[in-house]
């Protein structure tokens, strides 16, 4: 038999097959790739990225757009938020996760942080460090704590003179007295060795805040926290 009398009819839809799938291929292809302009000499490429790609934006803002209006709208929402289950349900579930988070021993602070974050984290602990030195020497310094030292030294030195000396010291004495005492612990805290003292206690309660494995509500007093927080708004 001769089949090359058939070969006009079977080659065409062959050859049309193939190039249509070939074709077929490629156009699939660039709809989803590439994913990135190509560019060469710095002029990109036609077609590129990907028609779906580069449309991406768009599409999921469309996309979002069509299940926010028809799929699942905001009042769909807010009326499944508002049921008193789910409200309970939510209420219950923060109070756990937090009761956990709060209850739980952390370790120290400097544990919670990422290694890499750690230099950061210490330059911080350094700044806040100088910084709350700085209030309490500031605090100090002021003229309320000399005023509030003065009112108490002198109500002491009244309780005192009442209490056991007032029989051997005259008016006379006490006032010099409570003159020299003023004067001493007014040397005191302006002395250089307090300042060390201040400063060596800070960074010693510093540390043991650092290293303590307390839980987290545990760290500080809510009033410290609340005092440290308002002098450092002042200061910045």
């Amino acid at each position: 038999m001769n089949y090359q009398q058939y070969l006009p009819y079977i080659i065409p839809p062959l050859l049309g097959g193939v190039i249509g799938y070939v074709t077929n291929y490629i156009a699939i292809r660039m709809l989803f790739r590439p994913l990135r302009a190509w560019r060469i000499v710095g002029i990109r490429v036609p077609l590129t990225p990907g028609i779906i790609p580069s449309k991406r934006g768009e599409l999921a803002v469309r996309m979002g757009e069509m299940v926010g209006e028809h799929l699942l709208t905001a009042d769909d929402v807010g009326r499944a938020f508002a049921k008193d289950s789910i409200q309970r349900e939510l209420r219950l579930t923060v109070t756990d996760k937090l009761g956990s988070f709060l209850d739980r021993e952390l370790g120290s602070l400097e544990s919670l942080v990422p290694g890499r974050f750690r230099p950061r984290f210490r330059e911080i602990i350094g700044f806040f460090q100088a910084k709350i030195v700085k209030l309490i020497f500031d605090y100090l310094q002021s003229d309320q704590f000399e005023q509030k030292l003065r009112d108490y030294l002198q109500q002491q030195a009244e309780q005192l003179l009442a209490r056991d000396l007032s029989s051997f010291l005259t008016p006379t004495q006490y006032q010099s007295a409570q003159k020299h005492l003023d004067n001493k612990y007014s040397q005191f805290f302006q002395s250089p060795r307090t300042a060390g003292m201040v400063g060596d206690y800070v960074d010693r309660k510093t540390g043991q805040l650092l290293a303590t494995d307390l839980p987290l509500r545990d760290l500080l007093p809510a009033d410290l926290v609340e005092l440290l927080l308002t002098q450092l708004e002042k200061e910045m």
